[in-house]
């Protein structure tokens, strides 16, 4: 749900996956994102994100957190183009 969150991101977690042992723990994300936003600074902000949200709500660490973009949508609702006739 965090990933999800992120301002701007238009992300939408297709799948996650939490591994470890002890404190320390490790993420991995399925996104779509929507088109747009920079790769890597969607990315950053993502991990950032999970990684506050897993120590607030858990009280774990997420040493790792692995973010594979599985689609990009792309923005919808543009005029059609006029019919020539």
């Amino acid at each position: 749900m965090a990933a999800g969150h992120v301002d701007g991101s238009g992300t939408a977690v297709r799948g996650a996956h939490v591994r470890g042992r002890g404190p320390r723990t490790a993420v991995d994300i399925d996104l779509l994102v929507r088109s747009g936003p920079p790769g890597p600074d969607l990315a950053g902000a993502v991990r950032d994100t999970v990684v506050t949200e897993v120590a607030h709500m858990c009280g774990l660490e997420a040493a790792e957190v692995t973010i594979t973009v599985d689609d990009v949508s792309v923005r919808t609702g543009y005029p059609e183009e006029p019919h020539v006739r």
